[in-house]
């Protein structure tokens, strides 16, 4: 995605992954300044996020590879909203686009559900935005999904 000159959208469970680009395999901003929540951006090629020509973000509650978390928020990565992680999201399979989280990853139940738009009610896949009680972090909820090995004759 690419933000230029005073371009801010909100972005809102929103996934990057597996992306291959010149400058911000996720996100490049050029004097932007998005705001990021309950987002993932991992799996780049290098970069997932990259700032110009004075973007500063505001990111929380998202996993952002790169920018260290919220307990070693790197400033680059703009401004640090809270509640933010850099760990694997553990997607099922970025080769083949699969960007659902695996049971066990850290994206879930790790949103904020106070910024989901009104009348949002499903993910992508139109499963109910809200499992458990606390949304995911991306676009899709993983805590409803059953994973069956695939058996191959």
């Amino acid at each position: 995605m690419y933000n230029y000159s005073n371009s801010n959208p909100t972005l809102v469970n929103v996934t990057f992954g597996g992306n291959i680009a010149t400058d911000g395999d996720g996100m490049h901003n050029w004097d932007s300044d998005p705001t990021l929540t309950n987002v993932i951006m991992w799996d780049g090629s290098t970069d997932d996020l990259r700032n110009a020509s004075g973007s500063n973000p505001t990111i929380a509650y998202s996993d952002i590879r790169g920018c260290g978390g919220s307990a070693s928020w790197d400033s680059y990565c703009g401004v640090n909203g809270g509640n933010n992680i850099d760990i694997d999201p553990r997607f099922v399979n970025v080769a083949i686009g699969n960007l659902r989280l695996q049971p066990g990853s850290p994206c879930i139940n790790a949103g904020n559900n106070a910024v989901l738009p009104a009348g949002l009610t499903t993910d992508l896949d139109g499963n109910p935005r809200i499992s458990n009680g606390v949304v995911d972090m991306g676009a899709y909820e993983a805590s409803i999904y059953v994973y069956l090995p695939v058996i191959r004759k």
